[in-house]
């Protein structure tokens, strides 16, 4: 079993991660943890899992810097990130991504958007 911590205002706000909370989530669950929410550089990531969080989960960022979710792997391995993906159907039937809580749509669809990712 794992927990997911999900900082959904993060992105839309402009904020870092809050490292401060989640040292403290970090030092009192004794369960595997992800955490996402905000993070847009490989440092951010890295402070994430000097804190203890064993992944990371990606989205809004990798629509501006897809070699964001590589550099992660390279550095932690495949296993410490996680790719998320924000859809909405059109009106067409297809699924368009969208990032920032829905607000920012890209264009693209989603399986040629999985693929890529």
């Amino acid at each position: 079993m794992k927990i997911i911590f999900l900082d959904i205002d993060a992105t839309p706000k402009n904020l870092e991660p809050n490292y401060k909370l989640l040292n403290e989530i970090a030092s009192e669950c004794f369960m595997p943890l992800a955490y996402g929410g905000g993070i847009k550089t490989l440092e951010q990531a890295q402070k994430i899992f000097n804190i203890g969080i064993e992944k990371v989960a990606i989205n809004s960022s990798s629509h501006y810097n897809l070699n964001l979710i590589n550099q992660i792997a390279k550095n932690y391995g495949n296993q410490a990130v996680i790719a998320v993906i924000d859809f909405k159907k059109d009106l067409f039937g297809k699924y368009q991504i969208v990032s920032h809580s829905g607000k920012e749509k890209h264009g693209r669809h989603l399986e040629p958007w999985i693929k890529q990712l």
